[in-house]
């Protein structure tokens, strides 16, 4: 059986430029985002239909994955596209494993070197609902 997230992680893996790539990390971005406020409005538990939809190790994946890409763009220069892939990828930190949550403080730093690195211009980061930026939050249940 061939999950989405199998589907979309062959989609990054294959993909033949930066936009095409940013474009599925950010709707998958959007499509946990989605399972994430369902859950808050029905009164769940934080993740339920999340799990439907992706398993803990997908989104360890598409965290750790998005950061990595992100910092290979800032190096070379990218920084709005960096910008939106650190978005994604600390989004996801709520509903990674623990293991991964606890690199929650260095992509924080990273994304706060990235407005930094915009050249005091500012900066049009990827959705507005990035979880716990500077609070420490993100932590993981697995």
């Amino acid at each position: 059986l061939v999950s989405i997230g199998h589907i979309q992680r062959k989609q990054i893996e294959l993909a033949s430029d930066v936009q095409e790539t940013v474009a599925v990390f950010e709707a998958i971005d959007a499509s946990v985002m989605m399972a994430a406020d369902d859950v808050g409005e029905a009164g769940g538990n934080g993740g339920g239909d999340i799990d439907l939809l992706y398993t803990k190790d997908q989104l360890d994946w598409y965290a750790i994955e998005a950061h990595n890409r992100a910092c290979n763009l800032m190096s070379l220069g990218d920084i709005p596209n960096a910008s939106r892939l650190m978005a994604v990828a600390l989004n996801f930190l709520p509903f990674c494993s623990k293991a991964v949550a606890s690199y929650g403080g260095e992509m924080r730093n990273t994304y706060a070197k990235l407005s930094l690195d915009s050249g005091g211009r500012q900066q049009a980061f990827a959705h507005g609902n990035i979880v716990d930026l500077f609070s420490g939050g993100g932590g993981g249940t697995s």
